[in-house]
C-alpha cells in the first residue's frame, strides 16, 4: 500500500529517489553539478523551502527539507521534472528515469534529524565512492554547511524567447539545524565539522573491517550513464525515519488511524460531497487540473518580502 501523504508545515522530511534500475543518469561532473544546483536554488527560492541537507549521487538523491507554505508537492514535483528532463537531454535519451514516486519520511525527533543530517552528509563516504565525503564532484552540502554561505547557481530557462532573460540566477540557502542554531557560527562549525569527521572515521574503519574499499572519483569519471552498480541494497519503503522503536510503532499507529478516515472521507468526497472534511494536512483525491495560464511565480509572501 502506497504512503498517505500529507503537507504539514511543521514537519522535517527526508526526501529521496533512485534512478531506474540504479543506472547513473546523475554520475557527477561539472555540468552536471551546475545544472542540479541551478534546479534545487530556484525551485527553493520561489517556494520558499527550508533545506537542511542535500546530497546528490550518481543514481540517486538525499533532501532534508521543511515546507512553511505546505508545499512539499509542489517542490519535489519540480524538481524531479526538471532533473528527469535536464538529465535526459544531457545523456541524449528521452523516457522517465524515476521508476516510482519520490519517499518521503517524516522525521520524529530531533535526535533524528541530526543522525538524518548526519547520514546525507557523508552519503558519498557511506556509499563506498570516496573516503571523504569532500572529495565527491556532485552536489553535497558538506563544505555549505560549515561555511553556511548562500551557493549562486543559474537557471537556464529552454523555452524563453527573449535571450536577456533566458538565464536567471538563484541562491541556494541551507538552514541551520535546530541542534546549532544558538550557537555562533565559529562554535557552530567547529562542532559540525568533529561531528562530520567522527562518522567519516567510523564509516572507513567499518569498511576495512568488511574488506571493501572506496569507488574513488577516476574510477567515477569512467562509468556510463547505463551502467548500473554490482550490489543494490532493495528495501521496502520505510513509513518514517527515527531509530527509536517506540516512536515508530506509535508512528504506525497513528497513520492507521488517519488512513482509515481518509477512506471514509474520500468514500464521501467521490459520492459527491465536496465539504467533506479529510485529516489535516492530507491531499484530497485528485479531480481535473486546470492547465496553468500564468507565468510561475514566487509565493505571495517571498514576492512581498522582496518588494
Amino acid at each position: 500500500m502506497k504512503p498517505l501523504r500529507d503537507r504539514d508545515p511543521d514537519s522535517y522530511r527526508h526526501i529521496t529517489i533512485r534512478t531506474h534500475d540504479g543506472k547513473f543518469y546523475l554520475r557527477p561532473n561539472r555540468t552536471v553539478r551546475r545544472i542540479i544546483g541551478g534546479i534545487i536554488a530556484r525551485y527553493q527560492e520561489m517556494l520558499d523551502i527550508e533545506i537542511y541537507a542535500y546530497a546528490f549521487l550518481s543514481n540517486h538523491y538525499h533532501l532534508i527539507i521543511r515546507a512553511p507554505h505546505s508545499n512539499v508537492d509542489a517542490f519535489t514535483g519540480h524538481l524531479n521534472r526538471e532533473i528527469a528532463r535536464r538529465m535526459n537531454y544531457l545523456n541524449k535519451r528521452t523516457g522517465s528515469i524515476w521508476p516510482r514516486p519520490y519517499t518521503d519520511q517524516k522525521i520524529l525527533s530531533e535526535e533524528d534529524l541530526l543522525e538524518a543530517f548526519l547520514y546525507i552528509t557523508t552519503n558519498p563516504t557511506r556509499h563506498g565512492l570516496v573516503s571523504d565525503t569532500r572529495d565527491w564532484t556532485g552536489l553535497h552540502c558538506f563544505e555549505h554547511a560549515l561555511k553556511e554561505r548562500d551557493r549562486i547557481f543559474n537557471f537556464y530557462h529552454y523555452s524563453e524567447s527573449d535571450p536577456a532573460r533566458r538565464t536567471t540566477t538563484h541562491r541556494l540557502k541551507l538552514t541551520i539545524l535546530p541542534h546549532f542554531a544558538h550557537l555562533p557560527h565559529k562554535v557552530r562549525a567547529k562542532k559540525i565539522r568533529a561531528l562530520l569527521e567522527d562518522r567519516m572515521a567510523s564509516i572507513r574503519e567499518s569498511r576495512l573491517k568488511a574488506g571493501k574499499g572506496f569507488l574513488g572519483i577516476e574510477r567515477i569519471r569512467l562509468q556510463h550513464a547505463e551502467d548500473v552498480p554490482h550490489d543494490m541494497a532493495k528495501s521496502p519503503r520505510p513509513p518514517c525515519y527515527t531509530k527509536c522503536h517506540i516512536l515508530r510503532a506509535a508512528f504506525k499507529a497513528e497513520s492507521k488511524f488517519v488512513r482509515t478516515q481518509y477512506s471514509e472521507a474520500s468514500f464521501k468526497y467521490r459520492l459527491g460531497d465536496p465539504a467533506v472534511e479529510f485529516p489535516p494536512y492530507t491531499f484530497r483525491p485528485p479531480t481535473h487540473q486546470n492547465a496553468r495560464l500564468l507565468p510561475f511565480k514566487p509565493i505571495e509572501s517571498i514576492a512581498l518580502e522582496k518588494a
